[in-house]
């Protein structure tokens, strides 16, 4: 998000109004590129204090074109949704980074920012890099916990939790949508997606003309990979990330940890889930990696490598449940 730059004074100044002037500001460190999100970690003199910078401003990678007005369920983004949804989170007791301060009013910086509490830098694939598959085992039912707990919350109506906005559509409906436009969007970058474009719009239209809407919905994370998870003292762990919380139906959020977690997945399985449901979000996910993958190939600002790995990886799995 190169239309950012971060004014390193005006947060030295606010961290030390927080902490004093043990917390003198040393170091601004760019941890990744969001669409919508930027995220640094600070670091002070008083190497015990650290903190994490969230900045919200408008992307320039020009990779959003999959994304409509219509998409406000699926992929939201902005501070008052990040506060909303944090505190909605902790108030049932699920564990996220606290907000330590936050400003959308654009007077001290030209951008909308939330100080956030350091957890660590070790998301769930770091830290069982060196563990035990047993360590690694236990981690997951401990993830398992905190998404159940997750998942207990639910209403008969999809939308954002704290949005009085209800969707006229029911969630498959909304999720077509989503993927039609990411469909077209990858057949422009991809030659195998746009020479079976056909195939796989006939499939998806075959798979959610089976499905029958659901008068229980549930709260979901909405785009929980190994890389949202961070783990804490004591193997606390804290969900991230988590502007996309909805209501909507389980198979969503199933279907992305399946995919993300591969093998690991089979902690978090469970039997009541729809196999049309789990396959129909499934090719929704790899859809829409596919469309963002394909582009990204051709920016230079961009890995190209790993754009294009994601990019084979999901042309592969939309072949294999097309011609299933």
């Amino acid at each position: 998000m190169d239309t950012c730059e971060i004014d390193g004074q005006a947060h030295s100044e606010i961290t030390k109004g927080i902490w004093g002037n043990k917390s003198e500001l040393i170091a601004v460190e760019d941890l990744n590129d969001g669409f919508g999100k930027k995220t640094y970690r600070l670091s002070f003199k008083n190497l015990a204090l650290r903190c994490i910078l969230h900045v919200w401003t408008l992307p320039s990678h020009g990779l959003t074109e999959p994304e409509s007005k219509a998409d406000w369920i699926l992929a939201p983004s902005g501070l008052d949704i990040f506060k909303r949804n944090n505190g909605f989170l902790l108030d049932r007791g699920i564990c996220v980074p606290g907000i330590v301060m936050e400003d959308g009013s654009r007077s001290v910086c030209d951008y909308d920012f939330a100080l956030v509490e350091y957890i660590g830098s070790n998301n769930y694939t770091e830290y069982v890099k060196n563990r035990s598959a047993a360590a690694a085992k236990a981690l997951l039912r401990k993830i398992d916990v905190q998404l159940r707990k997750l998942h207990a919350c639910h209403r008969s109506r999809p939308g954002l939790p704290l949005d009085g906005r209800t969707p006229a559509e029911p969630c498959e409906q909304m999720v077509l949508q989503h993927i039609l436009l990411g469909l077209d969007f990858a057949a422009e970058y991809n030659d195998r997606i746009k020479s079976s474009k056909g195939r796989i719009q006939d499939a998806v239209n075959r798979i959610v003309g089976a499905i029958e809407p659901r008068s229980t919905l549930h709260l979901i994370h909405g785009e929980l990979g190994p890389e949202h998870i961070l783990i804490g003292e004591a193997e606390a762990v804290h969900f991230i990330d988590c502007e996309g919380l909805k209501f909507f139906d389980l198979e969503f959020e199933h279907s992305l940890l399946k995919a993300r977690f591969g093998r690991d997945y089979v902690q978090f399985a469970r039997p009541d889930l729809d196999s049309r449901m789990m396959k129909y979000y499934g090719l929704m996910h790899y859809i829409g990696w596919n469309a963002f993958a394909s582009k990204a190939v051709t920016k230079s600002s961009i890995d190209k490598t790993w754009a294009r790995g994601i990019m084979e990886s999901s042309t592969r799995e939309i072949l294999r449940v097309v011609n299933a």
